[in-house]
């Protein structure tokens, strides 16, 4: 039985995660295709795009369908991702089918605080986005940006039936997944 490797703690970690981020700045660079996996609790889902964008916490994914469509911005942090993969037979499918098809206009972050990067650009946009916090694994907030500021986001909740749920308020550092314009994202926006 193969036995997974603690997760490295205070200076082993930054030292691991500057290590990685000269990859990601990498992927970025060279605009390549990578399959990413943070979960856990499922070690075989991942989520495949174009890195567009980089910080010493995070990284926000281009994210791509297996089908190779168009399916928002993923931002994940970086001390939970375990893999990564490229050049693989199934990231080069993908990005051959999705050069295939007509693309959105891919939008690249340059800011270090890529959290409120992407909340900016929800709001500018006026996108659906959807907030897991604290390490849950759901998405505890799905709706549209409300305002926000340097440490606090308020967000308009919405079922998936497009009906108004009240408000969230939270604080942005416990953000730990966000997701902005996916195909859920896009039907709810859709149907409101």
């Amino acid at each position: 039985m193969r036995r997974r490797k603690k997760r490295v703690v205070g200076k082993d970690q930054d030292k691991e995660i500057m290590i990685m981020n000269k990859y990601y700045l990498n992927f970025k660079k060279n605009k390549e295709m990578i399959c990413v996996y943070s979960d856990e609790t499922d070690t075989e889902s991942f989520a495949t795009g174009y890195v567009v964008g980089v910080s010493d916490d995070d990284i926000i994914l281009y994210h791509l369908t297996p089908n190779g469509n168009y399916d928002g911005y993923l931002l994940l942090p970086i001390n939970k991702v375990f893999l990564i993969e490229h050049d693989t037979k199934y990231s080069n499918k993908i990005k051959y089918i999705s050069e295939k098809q007509s693309k959105q206009n891919i939008q690249y972050f340059d800011d270090e605080n890529l959290k409120s990067c992407l909340i900016k650009y929800a709001f500018e946009n006026d996108l659906i986005i959807e907030v897991q916090l604290i390490n849950s694994g759901l998405n505890d907030v799905v709706g549209k940006v409300y305002s926000f500021d340097e440490e606090t986001i308020i967000i308009d909740k919405y079922t998936e039936y497009g009906e108004k749920d009240g408000q969230a308020i939270f604080n942005i550092l416990d953000i730990t997944r966000l997701s902005c314009d996916n195909e859920e994202e896009r039907i709810i926006k859709y149907i409101i």
